[in-house]
């Protein structure tokens, strides 16, 4: 369930309980919550939640100046972290705001860019997966030459990376097939850190990737937040415009 207010339809089928009892099939409509909306009397606490979202964004890789990205672009969005974007950890790092906004959310309320909606519906499959075929692809590639891939990893109380392959301080083998296959397809690929803890970023040199952001968990407001940074739109970002040339390697 990835949109506001949207009726889903659930079919449930195949389990069975410990003494071997196969359930009925049920099906079930389920809908997304309504979205909240700001409040006017809440706007300077946000205007802060934003810029320490925007302050907390790291940039690592720069390569031939990718970013910021031209307005207009149509961004290809990779990876199941498209609608697992994280604002905060779990357990006792976690935060309950009035609303928050995802990246998607972000780019479809501004106006610097558009989305390939193709893309973000197909990661409604919760999996780091590769389109399947080369025909979306290559729709995506006549839309923009601009891929981002979303790397994301929950983190808290008892939730310390493992150094076990599969997915948490080293990429798992669908991530990295994925950015292998996009960096392979795309002129600018970005990936984006949405992570809470250190991982292996070794892959940024390994397939060329050329744009490297750590989000973090941004909050309430890590979507905007992230969306002025990729353009370059906000005060902090463009004081930071030398810089934002090299990135850290």
């Amino acid at each position: 369930m990835t949109e506001y207010g949207r009726e889903y339809q659930l079919h449930v089928e195949g389990f069975v309980d410990m003494d071997g009892n196969e359930m009925n099939p049920q099906d079930f409509t389920v809908r997304g919550v309504e979205k909240v909306k700001p409040k006017p009397e809440d706007a300077t606490h946000e205007q802060i939640a934003l810029e320490a979202a925007r302050e907390g964004i790291v940039l690592l890789k720069n390569a031939a100046e990718v970013l910021p990205l031209k307005k207009g672009t149509v961004l290809n969005l990779f990876g199941r972290g498209i609608h697992e974007f994280r604002i905060g950890a779990v357990g006792a790092g976690k935060i309950n705001p009035r609303y928050s906004v995802n990246f998607v959310e972000a780019v479809r309320e501004g106006e610097a860019y558009s989305l390939n909606e193709e893309l973000v519906e197909f990661y409604g499959c919760d999996r780091d997966e590769i389109p399947g075929g080369d025909e979306m692809l290559m729709r995506a590639k006549k839309l923009s030459d601009t891929a981002i891939v979303f790397l994301t990893r929950a983190a808290g109380e008892n939730q310390d990376a493992s150094t076990a392959k599969g997915g948490e301080y080293y990429l798992s083998e669908d991530e990295e097939a994925l950015i292998a296959k996009i960096t392979d397809t795309f002129a600018k690929t970005i990936v984006i850190l949405n992570v809470g803890y250190p991982i292996d970023v070794t892959f940024a040199e390994k397939y060329a990737v050329a744009g490297l952001i750590y989000s973090g968990f941004g909050g309430m407001l890590a979507g905007p937040a992230l969306v002025d940074i990729l353009s370059g739109g906000c005060k902090s970002v463009r004081e930071a415009a030398g810089y934002m040339g090299k990135g850290l390697f």
